[in-house]
């Protein structure tokens, strides 16, 4: 049996899974839960037709095992909240961790797969959020955390996005089994512990240039790109605004992934409002990065207002910005207000001089060396004459949950880099202490991370820094695919001293000052 996932769907074992992951002859294999416990399970049958295997766990007598619930998949309507779950590349094997992305469904058709991997034709729930190699057979689950369809590496040809086998034909094809076994679909209670909360999946506008006198779409707006179908119901991507204006013409750069059969689509504010289309211009901006989560709409010459629901993270955003550096061909953060700046060694570990430029400014400043480490990849430097400076706080990486959100910020392909400001995308956290190359005890997220984002910041909802961007996995070329890693925040404080020193340090001083005018 090859790497991939799989889904206990009655407290006494049966196991859902993707019948690609069998060989022809299997009739035992072996099955390892995310808690590192491994069983032998039987197969008890396959159906070609949802390209599906159920199996059953050989349990001692009266034991009880968790498991999630099938629900009903017909309820699901396009753009409804969804989560992903499932063990891309293996990873339960090395760290017995479940991998997490959330997203939203973005059409409900036909479809013919057009990945070699896959046969699958017929019905399915289409999502952007991320599914990969080894996610076959796991779940996409709904806003309750019930599982309303299994992952496939089904990929439709059109839109090229992850799809699911809705629960309902699932449930069809294996009655008899489900009934034999006094399974109940209608049970209100997810046994899983996994995260139940999923959230849209984040489409940001990173930059845009507005005729003068119009209101310009702020930073945390959020939007749905909705893409009409002849043949099927409409495609939708729930997103959200993230950066300013760039002058680069009078288009908006978004973190989706929009493809060829978007064109013409319609982008809603959150009120249900247009603010502008996606052209064909739009979709040859991808500048050969196409998946990667870097897209374009063209806004309309004037726009509504922004929901004041919008509000917080358009406040987030734009005070993280200010704190964004752009050096070399990657990204810093600074983190503190007399200019320490952190970044990747792969980014700016070869020169100890560089020139940076904030983001929000225009001005660029110098920037020195402090101190580096090639091994845990990482740079500490500081600008030179500059004093209250906007910053993002270190964090507590200790205390991240699988599942919480996360906004990252970034200059992917070099985008923002002469004018701009940073582009932005909001994920969860996928996973914790990952091991990936060089990286250990990483953070995995389900951000658009790409190149250029290196050495950006990974910041909680609270506005604190809780890891460095570094490395993604990539299934085509170099972009994302909803797979990414940081350095967390804590390793990072273990591993540069010199930050800790300087903080104590104007810790001291300040409260000197203070001791001192108090005295007067």
């Amino acid at each position: 049996m090859d790497s991939g996932s799989g889904v206990i769907i009655s407290p006494d074992g049966l196991v859902l899974t993707a019948s690609t992951l069998l060989s022809r002859d299997s009739a035992t294999i072996k099955i390892q839960l995310s808690d590192g416990q491994t069983y032998s399970a039987d197969v008890v049958a396959t159906d070609s037709a949802t390209e599906s295997a159920l199996l059953h766990v050989r349990l001692q007598a009266g034991s009880i095992i968790p498991f999630l619930t099938l629900a009903n998949s017909s309820l699901m309507k396009v753009g409804s909240p969804v989560m992903t779950a499932g063990n891309p590349l293996d990873s339960i094997s090395a760290d017995h961790q479940v991998a997490f992305s959330v997203g939203s469904i973005t059409a409900i058709s036909d479809v013919r797969s057009g990945d070699v991997c896959s046969r699958y034709f017929g019905s399915a729930l289409e999502t952007d959020a991320a599914i990969n190699a080894g996610s076959e057979g796991g779940a996409l689950l709904n806003e309750t955390g019930h599982m309303i369809g299994m992952t496939c590496l089904c990929v439709d040809r059109t839109r090229m996005r992850g799809c699911a086998v809705p629960s309902n034909r699932i449930k069809a094809a294996y009655e008899k089994y489900l009934t034999d076994q006094n399974y109940s679909t209608d049970a209100a209670v997810c046994h899983c512990s996994t995260p139940t909360a999923a959230t849209t999946r984040n489409v940001s506008v990173v930059s845009y240039s507005m005729p003068s006198g119009t209101t310009s779409i702020q930073a945390g707006t959020r939007l749905q790109i909705v893409t009409q179908s002849a043949s099927a119901s409409p495609c939708v991507c729930n997103c959200i605004a993230s950066a300013t204006c760039r002058c680069d013409g009078c288009v908006v750069q978004i973190d989706a992934r929009l493809n060829e059969s978007d064109e013409g689509a319609k982008v809603l504010n959150s009120l249900g409002e247009q603010v502008g289309s996606v052209t064909k211009m739009d979709l040859m901006r991808h500048l050969g990065a196409q998946n990667a989560g870097v897209s374009f709409f063209t806004p309309l010459e004037k726009l509504p207002g922004t929901s004041e629901t919008d509000a917080p993270l358009i406040d987030l955003i734009a005070k993280c910005s200010r704190a964004f550096v752009f050096i070399g061909n990657g990204s810093g953060v600074m983190i503190s207000e007399d200019g320490m700046v952190l970044t990747n060694f792969h980014v700016a570990g070869s020169k100890s001089t560089w020139t940076v430029r904030l983001g929000g400014e225009t001005q660029t400043r110098l920037c020195d060396m402090i101190e580096k480490d090639e091994q845990r990849d990482l740079c500490l430097l500081k600008i030179r004459d500059i004093s209250h400076a906007p910053f993002i706080a270190l964090g507590n990486s200790s205390t991240l949950k699988a599942g919480e959100q996360v906004l990252a910020l970034g200059d992917p392909f070099s985008l923002g880099h002469k004018n701009g400001d940073p582009a932005a995308s909001i994920g969860i956290i996928s996973a914790l202490h990952r091991n990936q190359g060089r990286y250990t005890d990483a953070v995995q997220t389900d951000c658009a991370i790409n190149p250029g984002n290196s050495g950006g910041p990974l910041i909680n909802m609270a506005g604190e820094l809780v890891g460095l961007n570094g490395q993604i996995i990539s299934r085509y070329g170099k972009n994302n695919t909803g797979i990414a890693f940081s350095i967390p925040v804590n390793q990072i404080k273990a591993a540069l001293p010199v930050i800790t020193r300087a903080t104590e340090l104007r810790k001291a001083v300040a409260q000197a000052t203070a001791g001192s005018t108090a005295t007067r």
